[in-house]
């Protein structure tokens, strides 16, 4: 749904806007849990976000590198 401040996240009780249809796609990844640190379980805004949490906090590189033996999900 397209609302004048943006695109209105369609989750019950959310009302987050975002201002493209990427930027939504995005942020529903949230909602499904798709943006939680495998190590620390920190909750990241996104993929992209995740991604960076993970080469800066653990020096991991999250397109299939190891971190102290245990691997990552591809993103």
């Amino acid at each position: 749904m397209h609302y004048g401040g943006g695109i209105l996240c369609p989750e019950p009780g959310c009302g987050a806007r975002v201002r493209s249809q990427q930027r939504l796609s995005d942020h529903r990844a949230w909602h499904r849990g798709e943006t939680v640190c495998s190590v620390c379980r920190v909750r990241l805004s996104s993929k992209t976000k995740l991604r960076s949490h993970l080469q800066r906090q653990h020096g991991s590189d999250p397109s299939g590198g190891e971190l102290w033996g245990q691997r990552f999900i591809n993103l």
